[in-house]
């Protein structure tokens, strides 16, 4: 228990240190900026248009829902930032000498594989903040602000953290099995560019098996679309919840059984 308290500790030291968690801190305030401007700009361009639709996408709520797509901007940096603070330990040589001084490589990918988690959560919830508070600052929330908001917004933010710590569990995944930075970058781009193209292949097929357009229904990132209209479906949230938390399992277990049996030189 001490040895893990003890590689937690120097594994949530380092990311706090790491030149990557500063880069990921400017690119929050400079994306949150950014974004929120341009929507800014183009509302005053689009005043004179009467379209609800106009009116439900130029508000701080869209854009707090936009943050939930692992296909955007911060949705890629988080967890390839992420994968490459964790193939730091094996480029510098720290893995081995864990390894050396008798940490079971057990503890010590459940250690990166929880401070990865916990980067990507954190790093979420300060961009989801961001975006849903300048958002509204500029072009207002976009609904009438009342108890069962503030519900959506706890509940859709527990399932974007939980969605962001499935991203980082599965680059972590990739990150220990490979070791090498630029090819679980490349592993992890080709996983999720991939996984939108099968997604978007199943919603175009007839006749395929409705356990199937339930998972794709339901994984991480799909909850983009429920969150930008404000629904109050809280069974969506709770299925999307619960299929990350079992893609955490699910790379967490595969992690660590290939992380056990890799040859560490």
């Amino acid at each position: 228990m001490e040895g893990m308290r003890n590689l937690l500790a120097a594994d949530r030291y380092r990311y706090r240190k790491d030149i990557l968690m500063k880069v990921a801190l400017i690119l929050v305030v400079v994306f949150a900026c950014f974004t929120c401007g341009l929507y800014f700009v183009l509302a005053k361009l689009t005043e004179d248009v009467d379209s609800a639709a106009v009116e439900n996408i130029l508000c701080g709520r869209y854009l707090y829902g936009a943050t939930f797509s692992i296909g955007s901007d911060m949705g890629l940096i988080i967890p390839i930032f992420a994968g490459a603070i964790v193939c730091k330990d094996f480029s510098m040589g720290t893995i081995r000498n864990k390894i050396i001084r008798g940490y079971g490589r057990e503890q010590i990918f459940l250690s990166h594989f929880l401070t990865s988690i916990l980067f990507g959560g954190m790093i979420y919830v300060l961009y989801a903040l961001a975006q849903l508070g300048l958002g509204s600052l500029l072009l207002g929330y976009g609904a009438a602000f009342d108890g069962e908001e503030l519900l959506f917004l706890v509940v859709s933010m527990l399932t974007g953290i939980l969605t962001y710590a499935a991203m980082c569990a599965l680059v972590t995944m990739i990150a220990t099995a490979t070791g090498s930075m630029g090819l679980s970058i490349v592993l992890y781009i080709a996983f999720t560019l991939g996984l939108s193209i099968v997604q978007g292949i199943v919603s175009i097929i007839p006749n395929v098996p409705k356990i199937i357009t339930k998972i794709m229904e339901y994984l991480p990132g799909n909850i983009a679309y429920t969150v930008t209209e404000g629904s109050k479906e809280w069974a969506e949230y709770g299925k999307s919840m619960l299929m990350s938390a079992i893609l955490i399992l699910v790379f967490g277990l595969i992690g660590m059984t290939v992380f056990r049996k890799k040859d560490q030189k």
